[in-house]
Order: C-alpha cells, then structure tokens, then sequence
C-alpha cells in the first residue's frame, strides 16, 4: 500500500470514528428517542460467528440506531478502540484503495495502526460496524473469510439495497448471518417518540403500553385467546385520558422517517419526502444496468401509491409509465421490493404454495408519509376523503403485520398474504400467520360495520386451520365478541 493511501485511509477512519479519541459519540450522531430494535440488535453482539445484518429502506435510522449501538458499548466499558464504525459508501474509503479487496485493506491499517494488536489473537471481542456494505466489492467473501478463521470480530453490516446484500448472503454468508429488519417508525415509535423527548415527557405510561404491548404479542404467539382479549381492553382503558386521535392522525399524515418526525412542525417536509427518490434512489439507479428510464422508474413509484391494496397489471402500470415492456416494469417493481420502498401481497392457499406464486398480486408503499407527499395529500384530503384515509389505514395495517412478523421469523421474503374466495369474489385484507397461528384481518375506516360485509370473515373463521379469532380493525368501534374482534387501528397498532 502506497503511504499516500494508507495516510487517507487512516484519516477517514480517525474522522469517521470520533470516540477513539475520548470515547464518546458526538451528542449530535446520538438521537435521544432509543427504538426497541436496539435492544434486539445488542443481543446478537455476543455471537462472533455469526454477523448481524441490519437491512431497511434509505432514511429509516439504520446510521442512527449504528452510533446509538457505539454509544450503548462505550457505555458498557468497551475500549474505544475496538470499535471500529466503516463508511461504506464514502468515497474516500473507496478511491483511496487500489486493490478489489477494500474492506480488507482498510481493516489491515486499523489493525495495524490504530488497534495495535494482532487481530488473529486477541481474546477480546472487537466491533466492526459496516454502513452500506454494498458499496464495498466483495464485502461478503472478505467477512466470511474472517467469520471462519474464528477471529473474535463482530460484524454488524447494514445496506440499503437488498438485493446485493441477498446475494451475499445467500452465497459466501450463507448460514453466517443473523437477520434484522429496520422500518420507519411505527406508531408505536411515534408515540413514544411524543411521550418521552417533549418538555414534560411521560415515561410511565409509555412503559405501561410496552407492558400490555409484550402480553398481547405473547398471547398471540400462543394462540391464548383470553389474554389477546384481556390485552386489548387493559390498553383501551389506560388510554383513556390521552388523545390518542391526534396522535394517530398525525402519524398517518406523516408516517414514520425520522427526519420528518422531528421537523414536522419546523419545516416543509413533503418536499424532504418527494425528494427521497430521487436523493436515494439517484446513484443507486446509476449502478443498476436494468434502470434505463429514470424518470419512468419516479412515475412507477407514485402509481404505486394510487394503487396501494388493489391488484395491480403490469400491462396498465407499463402503460401508466410510458414503458412498453412488461417485464421492464416487473424489473422496476422488484428494485423497489429490495429497497424495501414497496412490499407485494400475494394470495393465500392453506396446501399450494404454487397458487400463492401464480395468484393475483397487491402492492403496498413502505410508509404512509411517503404516499401523501407523492400524491400531494394534506390534512385537509384526509379529514374530507374517509375512502382515501382508510387506504392509507389499509397500508400501515399491512406494514405493522409484516414489521411484526419479518422481526419474529427474521426471514426477508416473508410477506402478509390476502385471502380471495373464488367462489364468491369476496376477500379478506390479510391473513396473519405466526407459527401455527392463523389470524384474518379485515380493514375497515368505519364506526360500525354492516353484517354484510362480515360475511367471508365468518366463513374463514369457520376453517379448521384458525386459531379461532379474527380482527376487524376500525376507526372507533371497539367491540370484543367471541370469534370477531373489532378493535380501533390506534390501538391495533400499538400492540404489534
């Protein structure tokens, strides 16, 4: 390595990597709302046979959720040194090594010149946090060289495009990775966001929702009716005193990026939010062969928003867009599928996992913010159009089922399937399945629903395969009867 590289080398680390000189993050690189993925992502550190792979849309937190992890080992006594934070798509990093084996490279000089100590021996761990790894040629034949060796290295790798990190880890980290999936906020995030960084936070009733949120998760898990029921009123009646409304109207208005959580009020972050195609989707396109109509790629996204829960055809969106070819369009879909900016709903089958392949398919967007800044929707639309509300309601239900289960199963092609009766025509939103556990779940933006419109809820529920409940999610009505439960999307989504 020539010295002029190594000199860059070392002094893009130096600066990426403040705490080696005091051992504290930067206040600012710290954000003061800690999301429970943390905690998730800190119980896989122990395991160095194993990388952690953190994998989620552009601007969804995963730089932020990296410092607060430094933050939180720093905290715990580990040497500033030993952990080593690695910008993959800094370009420095990138021009400044000749060689294809980059990563490599610039672990040598840290280990060299910074550590001081032979990686190959040390018996204590050391933490090498990889940003954006598919920026990085071979980053994933390099870390399963080191995972092999049995070097005490922690790797946590995150990336933005999956569909480069998939084939890393369906080839060279096939069995060497954990799996976690970072979304936009939830609205439980939301909440405790507003609850616990204002001027009078309210810690105790943020904590007191977790507490209800874990039984009502468990119970699920278990199939134990009572306590699903038993959850749901213990958190209805514990918010009684918050307006919870306003909460969850401004949520659906602004969904889930942290940056637009924290300048909502400050700032005009639609425009932050129609921007996101094009500030991050713009150099990865550059890469992408497949990608030879940008601006039709842009239109793709924004018909993806006003087709959110209904079955979409290729050969209208193709036209749509203004692409001739079909498979052009699937080509697009399937970008933003790995970038995680869009998620595909297949039909369900209890025995032919072929139907589900060949079925009919839906499309929802990865954040209900994202679709009103594209559609150029405020409050006003919202208040006025219930039909659109309750889409966009359609939409989060979806994103809190598949948060849900991708962080229990860990498996990033799971997916939340809808139910389509051929015979009648009649359909159910979602069909939730956890283990052995099987849940309908209609969406309905409505005080009170007609008993027509429950007719093929019933009917499921009549199959041997349920575990015996189905929910109804509504605008208000919050109704526990002994196969259906109605429960208000507010609540719904604070206890998943």
């Amino acid at each position: 390595m020539m010295q002029g590289e190594l000199d860059n080398i070392l002094d893009t680390i130096k600066k990426l990597n403040p705490w080696f000189k005091d051992g504290k993050v930067p206040e600012k690189l710290v954000k003061p709302y800690i999301r429970q993925e943390l905690s998730l992502i800190k119980k896989t550190m122990t395991n160095t046979d194993l990388a952690t792979l953190l994998i989620g849309g552009r601007r969804v937190g995963k730089s932020i959720l990296l410092y607060q992890l430094i933050n939180s080992l720093l905290e715990d006594g580990v040497e500033q040194k030993r952990i080593l934070f690695i910008q993959g798509d800094n370009p420095i990093l990138r021009e400044s090594v000749s060689t294809a084996n980059i990563l490599s490279t610039i672990i040598e000089a840290y280990e060299k010149y910074i550590l001081d100590e032979d990686i190959s021996e040390t018996e204590n761990p050391i933490y090498i946090l990889l940003d954006e790894a598919q920026a990085l040629p071979n980053w994933d034949a390099e870390i399963k060289t080191l995972i092999d060796l049995k070097y005490k290295i922690k790797f946590l790798i995150t990336g933005s495009s999956s569909s480069k990190l998939r084939e890393g880890i369906q080839t060279p980290l096939i069995g060497r990775v954990y799996i976690a999936i970072l979304s936009p906020f939830s609205f439980r995030d939301f909440l405790g966001y507003e609850l616990t960084t204002k001027t009078k936070p309210n810690n105790k009733i943020f904590s007191e929702i977790d507490e209800i949120r874990k039984s009502f998760q468990t119970s699920l898990l278990k199939g134990d009716i009572f306590k699903i029921k038993q959850s749901i009123k213990d958190l209805a009646q514990m918010l009684n005193d918050i307006n919870l409304d306003n909460y969850f109207d401004e949520y659906i208005l602004y969904g889930g990026f942290p940056y637009v959580i924290e300048n909502r009020n400050n700032e005009d972050t639609t425009k932050y939010l129609r921007d996101i195609l094009q500030m991050t989707f713009s150099r990865d396109i550059l890469h992408e062969d497949q990608i030879r109509a940008p601006l039709a790629f842009e239109r793709l996204m924004v018909n993806i928003c006003m087709n959110i829960s209904g079955i979409f055809k290729l050969k209208s969106l193709a036209e749509r867009v203004g692409l001739k070819d079909d498979r052009t369009v699937q080509r697009y879909i399937d970008y933003y599928v790995n970038s995680h900016y869009a998620f595909i709903s297949s039909q369900y089958s209890f025995f032919s996992r072929q139907e589900t392949i060949k079925s009919n398919k839906k499309i929802y967007a990865i954040d209900t913010g994202l679709i009103n800044a594209l559609l150029f929707k405020n409050a006003k639309d919202l208040s006025k159009d219930n039909a659109y509300k309750g889409v966009l309601i359609e939409n989060l239900i979806h994103s809190t089922l598949l948060r849900h289960k991708l962080c229990i199963t860990g498996n990033i092609y799971d997916n939340v399937p809808y139910w389509d009766n051929t015979k009648t025509h009649r359909e159910i939103d979602f069909i939730f399945g956890l283990d052995e556990q099987i849940y309908p779940v209609e969406v309905k933006n409505k005080s009170s629903i007609p008993e027509d419109e429950l007719l093929e809820m019933k009917t499921f529920m009549k199959k041997d395969e349920i575990s015996g409940v189905g929910f109804v999610i509504t605008n208000s009505l919050l109704q526990i009867d002994e196969k259906i439960i109605f429960i208000p999307a507010k609540y719904f989504t604070l206890l998943l």
